[in-house]
């Protein structure tokens, strides 16, 4: 198997990180502009009440800098190894799918019980990943 392949997810993970992180650059542009939001605000981010959507996409940004730092450990160590298999790349590319459902309901709907099965399902599948690069190793 080419061991490239598994770096195509973590492609796709920055991919989404950064159309996130432009899409919050924009609403806080945005909302500075409209004078909803002075520009002081984002020293401590503090001192106003923000959008529901500005919310929503910070937060939401802040867990695709955060909660995938597993994901990403695992997949260096898996190419550095040489541990990639046709499971390890089903896994990883389930992962980012679950980050792009977690981040689509938590911009949109919101829906924390939707939310948090979608950031359980990717918590199980990089615990997945770490165990059978354990066993690869062992």
């Amino acid at each position: 198997m080419n061991a490239n392949l598994i770096l195509f997810p973590v492609i796709s993970m920055l991919l989404l990180t950064t159309c996130i992180g432009l899409f919050m650059g924009y609403l806080r542009v945005r909302a500075v502009d409209k004078g909803e939001l002075r520009i002081s605000y984002f020293r401590h981010n503090s001192g106003s009440e923000i959008s529901t959507i500005l919310a929503r996409v910070s937060d939401n940004y802040d867990n695709l800098i955060t909660s995938p730092m597993m994901f990403y450990v695992v997949v260096i160590m898996l190419y550095i190894s040489g541990n990639i298999n046709q499971l390890q790349l089903i896994l990883a590319w389930g992962f980012v799918v679950t980050r792009l459902l977690h981040s689509f309901i938590h911009i949109t709907t919101n829906n924390v019980i939707h939310r948090s099965a979608s950031f359980l399902g990717g918590v199980m599948i990089v615990t997945a990943m770490w165990i059978l690069l354990v066993i690869e190793i062992i």
